[in-house]
Parts: structure tokens; C-alpha cells; sequence
């Protein structure tokens, strides 16, 4: 069990909180994949709030999202997609000529992302 900072953190369900001076009920992004962060009934800390079974957070949002932001598929030999932040759908990430690309992934090339997108595949 983690020790949270008494000063600065509250325990709530077995999960260290940071306290906070927040409008109750609002919603402040995600903990993890199934858990919401929503501000107490006291406007004093954003606690962890299960989404419903079956559903994952993204964004501040609980849904039925198919895919995890981060998450990479291939498409051909040639092209991997990464998932989009919002868990919306799938950006295109193409090899580029070396030195030209924006991200480097594991000295095999410098890869790009493509401006293009794709709802679903």
C-alpha cells in the first residue's frame, strides 16, 4: 500500500488523492483506463470514480471506446497507426528518410506522423 503525503494527499479507496480546491461534481480528466477523477461533494480533492463495467476513461470521459490512446497497429509492412488521444480513431505513423522525422523508435528509423486520420479500420 502506497503512504500518501498527509499534507498534500488524501486516501480515498486505497488510492492516494491530491487534494484540491475544486467545484464539486466536476470532472478532471482520468485516473486510469476505468476510473474517472471527479471533485468531492466538499470541493476538496478529485477522488477516483469507477466507470461503469465494461467501459474505459479517456479524456474525462467514461465510454465504450474500442481502443487505448497510445495504443499502435500495423497496417501494411509499411505503415503503423497510433491511436488518437481522444480514442476517436486511428493517425497514420510512416517511415521517413532518417534525420527527418519527428519521433525515432528503437534506432529502427525516424518515424513521422501523417496529418491524415481514419475513423475506423
Amino acid at each position: 500500500m502506497a503512504v500518501c503525503q498527509l499534507d498534500t494527499h488524501l486516501r480515498v479507496a486505497g488510492t492516494c488523492v491530491e487534494l484540491a480546491d475544486c467545484q464539486a461534481g466536476t470532472i478532471g480528466g482520468c485516473y486510469s483506463l476505468d476510473q474517472l477523477k471527479r471533485c468531492n461533494l466538499e470541493g476538496t480533492a478529485m477522488v477516483p470514480v469507477d466507470c461503469p463495467e465494461g467501459q474505459k476513461c479517456i479524456d474525462g470521459k467514461c465510454g465504450d471506446f474500442p481502443y487505448a490512446p497510445g495504443q499502435l497497429r500495423c497496417v501494411d509492412a509499411a505503415t503503423k497507426q497510433e491511436c488518437l488521444a481522444d480514442g476517436s480513431g486511428w493517425g497514420d505513423i510512416r517511415q521517413a528518410p532518417a534525420g527527418q522525422g519527428k519521433l525515432r523508435a528503437g534506432g529502427a528509423g525516424a518515424l513521422e506522423r501523417a496529418s491524415s486520420t481514419t475513423a475506423e479500420a
